[in-house]
């Protein structure tokens, strides 16, 4: 799988060149298999993928989770995240930033933030809310995901 690959939050399992792919998804949204690492998410989650970093938005809740796929402490995978605000013209404008690092290798990291969501009127007097995020790991990032905070 390419890096910045968008991960559909509802499959359990991807197809690629004849094989299955397992991805791992937002723990707090199903019992995860230990083997596979794989689970079934609900709609409200999207992830973003590179290498062996899995970063995951749960709109339900406002938080993002960390998948750790590396074997080892000595390569940690780390997320960065974007907050961006419709201002009362419409316009898109940047609010605040955060990133996490995970030293847990095979394991799921899970942060709880407080975004505005789409429907409440927002530090710029307007409604709308968006998250960039990334997934990274020592060699770089993936290309960032869009999702709206619309739940």
């Amino acid at each position: 799988m390419r890096a910045g690959t968008r991960i559909a939050a509802a499959a359990a399992s991807t197809v690629v060149a004849g094989a299955t792919l397992m991805i791992p998804l937002a723990p707090s949204q199903a019992a995860v298999n230990s083997q596979a690492h794989s689970v079934t998410a609900a709609a409200s989650t999207e992830c973003v993928k590179h290498s062996y970093a899995t970063a995951c938005f749960v709109k339900n809740g406002d938080k993002i989770s960390l998948y750790d796929g590396g074997y080892t402490t000595d390569n940690p995978t780390s997320m960065k995240w974007s907050n961006y605000l419709r201002t009362r013209s419409g316009a898109w404008k940047y609010y605040r930033k955060g990133s996490h690092a995970s030293f847990r290798p095979l394991s799921w990291t899970t942060w709880n933030y407080n975004f505005y969501e789409d429907q409440s009127v927002n530090a710029y007097g307007g409604k709308g809310s968006g998250i960039r995020l990334y997934a990274c790991t020592k060699e770089g990032c993936s290309k960032y995901i869009w999702v709206r905070n619309n739940q």
